[in-house]
C-alpha cells in the first residue's frame, strides 16, 4: 500500500515550506531592501489535511476556506490506502526536503526573506537535531518568498491579493516510490511561527492549474500504476488499482483498451507484464478523478487574477501543515 499511496500524488507537500510575508503586499518588505541574519532550515514534518478546515485558505476572496487536497485525502483513505504513513517515512528518509534560508534582522517583528531550494537526498537519515548538512539541488531554481514577520509568526501575502511579481510559483518533481510526479505550485502563501531554532505550525497554501492536472499529474499517476502492476503483478495492491481504475463494464476507456488491445488489459494475470491503466481511466474514476479537479477560479487570460466564486474554475486549491529545523547548507 505504501508505494500505491505515494503514486497517487498525495506526498506533494514533502518538498514545501517558506518563509512570508505581510498581507498587504506593499513594497516595505521588497526582498531588495530585507538585510539581517541568515538562519538555515529543513523542513523535518510534513502533514496532510484531516478535516474539512485543516490548513484551508481563502484562496479566491470568497470569504470561504478553500482546500480540495482534503477531498482528495478522504477519498483516498476510505479505500484503506495509508497516507500519511507513507509521507512520514518519506520525510525520515530524506527523499525531498526542502531548505529554506530565512533572512530577518528581528524573528519578532519587521520584515523577512526566504529563499527556497530543493536539497540532494543525503547519504544517511537525517536526524533533524540542528546538525544535518545538506547540499543543494542546482537543477531546481530557487523560489524567494519576502514580507512580514508579527509577534513571532510569519504570513505570506495570501493569494487573493497577490499582483504580478508578487505571485510565488515553486516547480517540483517529486521523487516517488517508481517514478517522478510533476508539480508547479502557483500563488504560494505560508505562514507558521518561527524561533531561532524551528518553524512550528506551518501551514502551507497554493493551486495547482487544471491544465497541469490534465496534462501532468493524471498522466503520471496513470504511469506510475502501470508501473506498480507491471512489477507487481500479483500483489494485492496490484489487485486493488485494477479494481479501481479498470472497469472493463462501465468505464468507456476500460472497455475500448480491453476489446481492441487485449495486452494492455490487466484483468488477468497473464498480461499484467504488457498491461496498462490509461489516463482516461484515473480522470474518469469515481474515487479519484472526480476529486483530482479545479475548485476555484484564479487565472485570467493566463494571468493571476481570483475571481470570487468564480465559474470557469480552472485551479485546484492545495493546503499542507509543516515544520523545519535549523540545519546547515
Amino acid at each position: 500500500m505504501r508505494g500505491t499511496a505515494k503514486m497517487l500524488g498525495v506526498t506533494w507537500g514533502l518538498l514545501l515550506a517558506a518563509a512570508g510575508c505581510g498581507g498587504s503586499g506593499d513594497d516595505e518588505c521588497h526582498p531588495d531592501k530585507i538585510s539581517g541574519t541568515s538562519y538555515k532550515f529543513a523542513t523535518n514534518s510534513i502533514k496532510l489535511p484531516t478535516s474539512a478546515m485543516s490548513y484551508a485558505l481563502d484562496i479566491d476572496g470568497d470569504m470561504r476556506p478553500d482546500n480540495q487536497l482534503r477531498a482528495i485525502v478522504g477519498a483516498i483513505s476510505s479505500a484503506n490506502f495509508d497516507l500519511q504513513g507513507p509521507v512520514d517515512k518519506s520525510v525520515a528518509d530524506g527523499e525531498a526536503v526542502i531548505l529554506v534560508d530565512l533572512v530577518a534582522s528581528d524573528l519578532m517583528n519587521g520584515c523577512a526573506k526566504a529563499t527556497l531550494y530543493l536539497a540532494n537526498r543525503p547519504m544517511g537519515k537525517p536526524k533533524f537535531d540542528g546538525t544535518d548538512s545538506f547540499t543543494i539541488n542546482t537543477a531546481q531554481k530557487p523560489t524567494v518568498l519576502y514580507g512580514k514577520i508579527t509577534a513571532g509568526k510569519m504570513s505570506s501575502i495570501l493569494p487573493k491579493d497577490q499582483k504580478n511579481d508578487q505571485v510565488q510559483t515553486i516547480q517540483v518533481k517529486l521523487p516517488l516510490a517508481m517514478g517522478e510526479l510533476p508539480l508547479t505550485l502557483y500563488g504560494v502563501h505560508a505562514q507558521g511561527n518561527v524561533t531561532e531554532r524551528e518553524i512550528k505550525g506551518g501551514e502551507l497554501h497554493g493551486v495547482i492549474r487544471k491544465a497541469d492536472i490534465d496534462t501532468q499529474i493524471i498522466p503520471a499517476v496513470a504511469s506510475l500504476l502501470t508501473d506498480q502492476i507491471r512489477k507487481n503483478p500479483t500483489g494485492s495492491a496490484t489487485e486493488t488499482i485494477i479494481r479501481l481504475f479498470e472497469d472493463t463494464m462501465g468505464n468507456e476507456a476500460s472497455k475500448k483498451k480491453c476489446m481492441m488491445t487485449p495486452a494492455k488489459c490487466c484483468s488477468t494475470p497473464a498480461t499484467r507484464q504488457t498491461c496498462e491503466i490509461l489516463p482516461d481511466e484515473v480522470r474518469s474514476n469515481a474515487l479519484i478523478g472526480n476529486v483530482l479537479a479545479a475548485d476555484v477560479q484564479v487565472f485570467q487570460d493566463g494571468m493571476w487574477n481570483p475571481v470570487p466564486k468564480g465559474t470557469m474554475k480552472d485551479a485546484m486549491s492545495v493546503g499542507l501543515g509543516y515544520t523545519a529545523v535549523r540545519a546547515n547548507f
